[in-house]
């Protein structure tokens, strides 16, 4: 098993801001989650091919430094997202995703 954890901030200009909501904005999930998506995409240089389950268990804020930290197996990626809110430690988001396979027939 190998561990990773990186961090992101989403800035209050983000386009997707506006619409969510006026005067209390808060980051989409699937904001969220592409930075995770993505990243991970980056680090193992394969495609997620499944997201196995996502939950969603707070609200990101613009402007917050959020921080992700991912078990990867061969096939599998197990992620926890948190950010570090008036002194305690909020989880935004945990879930399970699947990495395309290594051979011809999976990818």
């Amino acid at each position: 098993m190998m561990r990773i954890g990186f961090d992101f901030c989403v800035l209050a200009s983000h386009p997707s801001l506006p619409g969510h909501f006026p005067d209390q904005p808060v980051v989409p999930g699937v904001v969220l989650l592409d930075h995770v998506m993505t990243h991970l995409q980056k680090v193992t240089g394969r495609r997620i091919t499944q997201l196995q389950h996502v939950k969603f268990t707070a609200l990101a804020r613009p402007d917050e430094q959020n921080h992700v930290r991912c078990e990867l197996t061969a096939a599998r990626v197990s992620f926890r997202a948190t950010t570090l809110r008036d002194g305690a430690v909020i989880e935004l988001a945990n879930g399970m995703l699947l990495l395309q396979g290594t051979d011809r027939s999976t990818q």
